[in-house]
């Protein structure tokens, strides 16, 4: 498989993670219960999905949590993203380890936007190291 198509192949599925996690809560709405069902278990073994950590559609959670949505954003638009110098996209990591530490040792509750945000700074640099690394390595 070529790069151009592996990376397609990437940029392809985290579309699809984002709209199923979008889609659960709208699946439900519209009563539509095996296709949300399927959505909702799909991310079981990837995402905690805590009540207080995931957006509300229409009432119901999101497949995923908001700091698990703001990675796979961050990872599709990373994707798109060439920065040159590695230490730039591990510097994007930061927010997030320092927000989930600080969560962790109890010293503030994030709000949902500053977890969407985290994740997606690091969704960023994770997608743009990744993709950089193998636009780099492999003929394009």
């Amino acid at each position: 498989m070529s790069v151009k198509r592996t990376i397609l192949f990437f940029r392809l599925g985290f579309v699809i993670l984002i709209s199923l996690s979008f889609g659960a809560p709208i699946f439900l709405k519209i009563g539509m219960i095996l296709p949300a069902l399927i959505s909702y278990l799909l991310f079981l073994p990837i995402c905690h999905r805590k009540s207080g950590s995931s957006y509300l559609i229409f009432g119901q959670q999101m497949g995923c949590c908001a700091r698990c949505i703001g990675i796979y954003v961050g990872l599709l638009l990373g994707s798109f993203i060439v920065i040159r110098e590695k230490w730039k996209c591990l510097l994007l990591l930061l927010p997030i380890f320092f927000d989930w530490t600080m969560m962790r040792i109890d010293l503030y509750k994030p709000q949902l936007t500053l977890k969407t945000l985290t994740g997606f700074l690091a969704g960023i640099g994770s997608a743009s190291f990744a993709f950089s690394s193998l636009k780099n390595n492999f003929t394009v």
